[in-house]
């Protein structure tokens, strides 16, 4: 649920009416933020039925041309700045580890950023599996939650927000 407000506290319910295990949304980015609401969590509805969460950042590697290169070094800046520009607002709520980076949207070609420079990001991901004990790797959204499912997650039960429209 990526462009509109996530916010109803039936959702939960619904969604599991309807046979959803999980539920990923990424507006109001700020104001669930600005709430301590964290990036993964089990999100409770006035029924007490649930579904597992996560909640991404709005756009994903946008601007990188930084990482228009054949090759990263630690001393070149580039990866920490990968972390600063794309990686600090998720790991500041999250609250497993996992992290899922949105790369990629609807208006920019595959591999490019939205200015259209390139992105290795084939070789980022060799760099830091590499050179740390990150396991990074492309995920499809089930991998991802089975692995949010061998977490405990904080709850949350009501409203994420509760405005209609969120643009």
């Amino acid at each position: 649920n990526v462009d509109v407000s996530a916010g109803h506290p039936q959702l939960p319910q619904i969604l599991s009416l309807l046979g959803f295990k999980y539920y990923r949304c990424w507006r109001p980015q700020g104001a669930m933020d600005a709430k301590g609401i964290p990036r993964q969590f089990i999100w409770r509805s006035p029924d007490n039925s649930s579904i597992l969460c996560s909640r991404g950042t709005y756009a994903g590697i946008w601007k990188t041309d930084y990482l228009n290169t054949d090759e990263f070094f630690e001393e070149d800046g580039k990866l920490e700045k990968f972390f600063s520009n794309e990686l600090e607002e998720i790991i500041s709520l999250n609250s497993t580890g996992v992290i899922w980076l949105p790369f990629g949207m609807d208006d920019t070609r595959p591999l490019r950023d939205v200015h259209d420079n390139p992105i290795n990001m084939d070789g980022l991901m060799e760099y830091m599996s590499d050179s740390s004990d990150t396991d990074i790797s492309y995920s499809i959204s089930d991998a991802y939650f089975n692995q949010l499912s061998k977490y405990p997650l904080p709850e949350h039960v009501g409203s994420l927000d509760p405005c209609e429209v969120s643009y």
